[in-house]
């Protein structure tokens, strides 16, 4: 077995993403962005049959690159748009914002001119057409609105029409906008941008007698069909209207793929099934980097998009060609022929033909890696190698299982043998040749994410300590459908969810909850432990505090404490106003947020961390619960000068972080013995 994974190893906080592609009689160029903690962005390309060049290192690079024909390409880097070969070097174009104006994000390639993000001096995002030819010069084609953002982007060639996803402000809303010769239009509304953010492509059909028709595609988190198309734009002043939408029923909202009809009249939904017609939900996105979901062929034909089966969270690659038959828009559906083998999760960069993808693949031993796949009938092909070979060897792929109470969940199991030989607790009361582990529940934040099958050093580490991790996906997590990510809000904040973790740490008491594998023992003797950050700190505080409780111990980092608090304080509050289902001080919402607010009474062991300069769940409240429940049972870890994110502490803080959880566990989860669990620094003879 290989050696257990290291807390240096669980600290590090390096990924690749941002990749990008094109494509050649030599085969496929690729680039892709590496993100290396305490060191910046990492620009690197691969020319076929040649070892990966650094083009740029130490720098801030805003999306992926953006290939032409030619292999040349074009990237935000440091805020400044920028031009460069195929051999690695930049060139003499580089667009500039103006001063106090910075570009962001994606940027692409339509006709003779770039369409890129910025946001303005005025704090405004919008998006502009840069001409190739006239360096500098550029058009406004759309702002967004006060505090609104824009998502996704697309251009149709040889046209100015352009179609965007405009996000609003204080709101799970966002627009799908054209903008052409006839002006600027809605022409869909998403009411849960929270379960996916919607994304658009453009497509031109060529099929004899539609005269190029444009066509566009979008997938949609929650689309509202009701609205239609050519809904009347939500003024800026109109703030409670794109509330309505976000608080209506699920029951008028659709997630899926969708394509507008020849006459741009209607949405019709592009159904994907398994060959044993299993449904696909192709907006089902998982907790990870901002990767494309879906990506338009270079003939402008269809699309191809990511969708995951509802045997699990492993994702496969659907290519969806279009049509136009009599009156109607159809797809023609196939799924890529390589074998996901249930091993993580997948998003497409970029096609030459539906049958010629390029698309990088997540695994449980893989920041992301660069494969290409001809046609359906050839194996998928690996290009890159990001992650270093011993580390990925630490990585074990998790289980999938079905709890009690109908929900999924990912359940992590040690990769080595436990501590050493002189290491007699893990040994005690079973065989003596099995590594005996202790169950711990993970509480997932949002809670509208979910987790897939991706690298997770932390549930590993916390595993080869010795313990097997269960991380549920209980109501609120996304990309189980919408009613089950709309049952944590209103009546169900703080209460399903919670239920759904308490069900979670039933399940693994009992004798034939967890299934471990051969040479691995559950030792059940001090219960089951609970650990969450963020939405799962909050859950983890209900943990600590209710009777009906099943955990014996709890870590709680980030959570919420006070709900009146957090509403008033946070830099989130349209969020926090959606899962409470209204404000804290209207009449009705009263008893809820009564409900909802742990009590400053700890029953069990309790871990509690917090950043002292957070925002998005204010240090105040956490402060104050930790002085009303001041308790020999209370542990407290307040970082100085901390935000939310574990991500974006110093290397200090987060080491001590992960320390003090590795302490508190062995000491509360752990049976006691005589020589190491635990001890003092003096013998009290």
């Amino acid at each position: 077995m290989p050696p257990a994974l290291t807390i240096s190893e669980a600290l590090k906080d390096e990924s690749c993403w941002h990749f990008a592609g094109t494509h050649s009689d030599e085969g496929w160029t690729c680039a892709w962005v590496a993100r290396r903690r305490g060191w910046g962005d990492d620009l690197l390309l691969q020319r076929p049959s040649q070892p990966p060049l650094v083009v740029a290192s130490r720098a801030k690079v805003a999306g992926p690159p953006v290939f032409f024909e030619d292999g040349d390409f074009a990237v935000v880097i440091d805020g400044a748009l920028k031009v460069g070969s195929s051999y690695g070097n930049f060139g003499n174009l580089v667009i500039e914002p103006a001063k106090g104006e910075t570009m962001r994000g994606s940027i692409r390639w339509v006709g003779d001119a770039f369409l890129v993000i910025v946001k303005r001096a005025d704090g405004r995002e919008c998006l502009r057409r840069y001409s190739w030819t006239s360096r500098g010069d550029f058009d406004e084609v759309y702002v967004a609105s006060k505090g609104g953002s824009i998502g996704s982007f697309d251009g149709w060639p040889g046209s100015s029409a352009v179609a965007l996803v405009h996000r609003l402000a204080n709101a799970m809303v966002a627009e799908v906008i054209v903008v052409d010769e006839a002006g600027q239009r809605s022409v869909a509304r998403d009411g849960r941008v929270e379960y996916a953010p919607p994304s658009v492509g453009c497509l031109v059909n060529d099929i004899p007698g539609t005269n190029g028709r444009r066509q566009l595609v979008c997938r949609f988190g929650g689309h509202d069909v009701a609205s239609g198309v050519g809904a009347k734009l939500f003024a800026d002043d109109a703030a409670d209207a794109p509330q309505r939408l976000a608080d209506g029923p699920t029951s008028g909202l659709v997630h899926g793929l969708f394509v507008l009809d020849r006459d741009a009249t209607r949405w019709e939904r592009v159904d994907i099934q398994t060959p044993d017609f299993q449904r696909v939900d192709v907006a089902a996105r998982s907790y990870g980097p901002p990767i494309r979901d879906m990506c338009v062929n270079a003939e402008r034909t269809g699309v191809v998009v990511t969708g995951r089966e509802e045997s699990g969270v492993g994702e496969a690659l659907y290519e969806v060609e279009f049509s136009v038959s009599g009156d109607r828009s159809t797809g023609m559906i196939s799924r890529i022929g390589f074998d996901p083998g249930e091993q993580g999760a997948v998003a497409p960069v970029a096609a030459v033909r539906l049958a010629d993808v390029l698309f990088v693949k997540r695994s449980p031993d893989s920041w992301g890696d660069l494969h290409a796949v001809k046609s359906s009938s050839f194996p998928d092909d690996r290009l890159t190698y990001t992650m270093p070979l011993a580390l990925a060897a630490k990585l074990r792929a998790p289980d999938q299982v079905k709890l009690d109470d109908g929900c999924h969940a990912l359940v992590y199991w040690p990769t080595t043998e436990i501590g050493g030989d002189d290491d007699d607790d893990d040994t005690m009361g079973t065989d003596n040749n099995a590594v005996t582990v202790r169950p711990l529940v993970w509480g997932h934040g949002g809670p509208l994410c979910s987790h897939a099958l991706e690298p997770a050093p932390l549930f590993q580490w916390l595993a080869d300590l010795g313990h097997v991790v269960v991380v549920p996906h209980f109501p609120g997590s996304v990309g189980f459908g919408l009613a089950h990510m709309d049952a944590v809000c209103g009546d169900g904040c703080g209460k399903k969810d919670f239920e759904s973790v308490c069900a979670a740490g039933t399940w693994c008491l009992k004798e034939d909850g967890l299934r471990p594998p051969e040479g691995i023992s559950v030792d059940r003797s001090r219960g089951v432990g609970y650990a969450g950050h963020s939405w799962g700190g909050y859950l983890g505080l209900l943990a600590a505090t209710r009777a009906e409780s099943p955990f014996s111990c709890v870590v709680a980092s980030a959570g919420i404490a006070d709900w009146n608090v957090q509403q008033k304080c946070t830099e989130v509050r349209y969020y926090d106003r959606w899962l409470m289902g209204g404000w804290v001080y209207e009449e009705a919402v009263r008893p809820r947020v009564a409900r909802a607010n742990p009590e400053p009474v700890v029953r069990v062991p309790l871990l509690l961390a917090h950043g002292q300069a957070d925002t998005d769940c204010p240090f105040a409240q956490i402060n104050t619960f930790a002085e009303k429940a001041a308790s020999p049972l209370l542990e407290t870890l307040f970082l100085e000068g901390e935000g939310h994110g574990p991500s974006g502490w110093s290397e200090e803080h987060r080491k001590a972080y992960f320390e003090a959880i590795e302490r508190f566990l062995r000491q509360n989860l752990k049976p006691w013995n005589c020589v190491d669990n635990p001890h003092g620094d003096v013998t009290a003879y």
